[in-house]
């Protein structure tokens, strides 16, 4: 998948409703604006997907006992107006800082896998499965101190009985 966003008018878009962000000011690129003056900005920034890639591969295995599937995602690189952790005195006022982030190309990918234990009057699997086999990052720079913590590779497992 690719899209690409152009636009005539910087009015096209519905401006965001909400008096807070009517009311909180920021500081974006060295100026001050209100945060809903910057969401719509961000809004048209945000409408296109970077080139986009998906891949899955599924296969089963002795007389359909093991089940493995594997799937993956290339995204291509991007730029996205976002909250840093910075803030700037402006005029003896205080600002959080917004900037454009760049967001390099990634690769992320995830495994499945179920297998059947027991096969009868009931059956017993096994499942398995690993998001983010790989253990990339995505989003290096939403780290605040309200959410210092990322999702790196994570695995469930289980086990299924039908009867």
């Amino acid at each position: 998948a690719w899209s690409d966003t152009h636009y005539s008018s910087a009015t096209y878009f519905d401006p965001v409703d909400d008096d807070v962000a009517g009311n909180t000011m920021v500081v974006f690129q060295g100026e001050v604006l209100s945060l809903i003056e910057l969401l719509n900005e961000n809004q048209r920034l945000n409408f296109a997907t970077p080139f986009m890639f998906n891949v899955d591969w599924q296969s089963k295995w002795f007389d359909d006992r093991l089940s493995v599937t594997v799937g993956g995602r290339y995204r291509g690189d991007f730029d996205r107006v976002e909250q840093t952790s910075a803030f700037q005195t402006i005029d003896g006022v205080r600002y959080r800082v917004y900037d454009i982030v760049h967001y390099d190309d990634s690769i992320d990918m995830n495994a499945n896998a179920s297998v059947v234990l027991v096969r009868g009057d009931y059956d017993v699997t096994l499942d398995v499965r690993v998001s983010n086999l790989l253990d990339r990052i995505p989003n290096k720079n939403a780290t605040y101190s309200s959410q210092p913590w990322q999702l790196g590779r994570n695995a469930w497992v289980g086990i299924r009985m039908r009867y």
